[in-house]
Parts: C-alpha cells; sequence; structure tokens
C-alpha cells in the first residue's frame, strides 16, 4: 500500500478524534492496522490515546504524555536509570524530536550517520521522538527499513512540542554525552570531531548555524546562535532536569 494511502489512515482518524467521534477514529485505526502490519504498534499507540481521550471526557483529567516504540530489547539491554549509563568513551547519543519533519528528516539522519567521528566510537545511537506526525513516523519507517543504523523511534499520539518531547528521550539515552538536533538541520562533516574535546572540559556546548536554501546553494541571510541544537553531559540533566514544560515550539 503507498504512503499516501496509509496517511489517509492516520488523516481520517486524526480528524475524527478533533471531531470527539472516538469510537469511530479507533475503528479506523485498526483498519489502518490491519492494512499496514509494520506499522500496527504505532495505530495500537493512537488508539490507546482515543481510549484516553474518552476516559477525559468522562472524568475531567487529561491524557498524559506516553511515548512508545516498535523496537525490541532484551531486559539485559535496557537501562533502567542513569546509574547504568555507560561512559562517553562507549558511545553517544543523539536525540532529535520531530514535528511536520517528513521532508527533512531523511537528510538530517545522513548528515549524522556519516560523521567520520562516529568512526571512532564503539557505539552510538539516535533517539527520535515523533511529536503527532504521522506523515514523519512514515517516512522514518522507509528510512530505516533502507539503511542498518541504531535508529530508535519513539511516537507520541499527541503533539506536546519540542521541549517536552526531547525531555522524554533524555531519560531513555544510555549514554552520559548527548547531543541534541533539530529535525530540519543537517550537520556539517566536522560537528561530532568538534564537540568531542569540548564535552570533555564543559557541561554544556552550543552551535552556530548557517543558512542554506532547500536545493543546497547558501542563502544571503547570516547564521547566529542555534537554540535547537546542544550537546551537554547527563550530570546537566541530574542537576537541572531538562527543559521547562514549555508547549510553545514545534
Amino acid at each position: 500500500m503507498s504512503m499516501e494511502n496509509l496517511l489517509n489512515y492516520c488523516k481520517l482518524g486524526n480528524s475524527l478524534v478533533r471531531k470527539r467521534k472516538f469510537s469511530d477514529a479507533i475503528d479506523v485505526f485498526k483498519s489502518g492496522a490491519k492494512a499496514s502490519p509494520q506499522l500496527a504498534w504505532m495505530y495500537e499507540q493512537k488508539i490507546e490515546f482515543v481510549r484516553k481521550k474518552m476516559e477525559e471526557n468522562a472524568n475531567g483529567k487529561s491524557a498524559s504524555l506516553l511515548y512508545k516504540t516498535n523496537e525490541t530489547k532484551s531486559k539485559s539491554n535496557l537501562v533502567k536509570n542513569k546509574s547504568n549509563l555507560v561512559s562517553y568513551a562507549d558511545g553517544l547519543s543523539f536525540v532529535i524530536p520531530a514535528f511536520k519533519a517528513s521532508a527533512f528528516i531523511g537528510e538530517c539522519l545522513d548528515s549524522i550517520v556519516s560523521q567520520a567521528a562516529l568512526k571512532d566510537l564503539p557505539s552510538y545511537e539516535i533517539l527520535v521522538g515523533v511529536d503527532g506526525c504521522c506523515e514523519t513516523l512514515l517516512a522514518l519507517e522507509l528510512y530505516r527499513k533502507n539503511k542498518d543504523i541504531p535508529l530508535r523511534i519513539f511516537f507520541s499520539s499527541s503533539n506536546y512540542g519540542s521541549y517536552l518531547t526531547a525531555n522524554s528521550l533524555f531519560l531513555k539515552c544510555r549514554y552520559q554525552n548527548i547531543i541534541k538536533f533539530d529535525a530540519d538541520d543537517v550537520m556539517l562533516d566536522d560537528l561530532v570531531d568538534k564537540t568531542i574535546p569540548h564535552l570533555k572540559d564543559f557541561h554544556i556546548v552550543r552551535y552556530h548555524f548557517k543558512n542554506y536554501s532547500y536545493d543546497g546553494t547558501k542563502a544571503k541571510a547570516a547564521g547566529g546562535l542555534s537554540y535547537g541544537s546542544i550537546a551537554f553531559n547527563q550530570k546537566l540533566l541530574d542537576e537541572f532536569g531538562g527543559y521547562r514544560p514549555w508547549k510553545c515550539s514545534a
């Protein structure tokens, strides 16, 4: 089945949820799961969210932020708390909140996996939190189907904003040092290589960016300090607890 047809299930179901036709939405998501078994986990997540919305209507409570993934891991590989995190020498975690990023996410991931510095690390992981956007999730699934990379995809049935999505992903990171990156940006080839020495001396590293048009030619607009991309150590999270819970960015 084509991506367009798969998206129709998502769009119709989401539309029914907005109209509070919850039972009809559940039926649509069940049909989507049958039509696309490889995405059944996503539709199950949506069905669970709709049921929580039904409970919310009944008792006045709000549905909580939930993340699930279709990856499978043995208990021995599952990090349960920060004390189990391995050292930076063993790997690096990339965190990417993604909303309406289907046109950009592939280019973003390509720029990460092409980092020369990753060859000197025993391991790395890329965590992408899809924030209520079916198009982005399908683009990621198609990307992963053709790539052999340590990509971990998490999905939320509603858009909670970049900050809350990032906070949820930080707690799932396996490594002490993290690079948070925007889904619609690309890394220069030496970004990780230049970041590593600074992370040994500082808890946080920030970046400057350059603007480019989508066809790859340099734009006239000047770059500046990037607010969406940042590198830091888990010790920073232990002290400050992540971003404030603002829902003011996609």
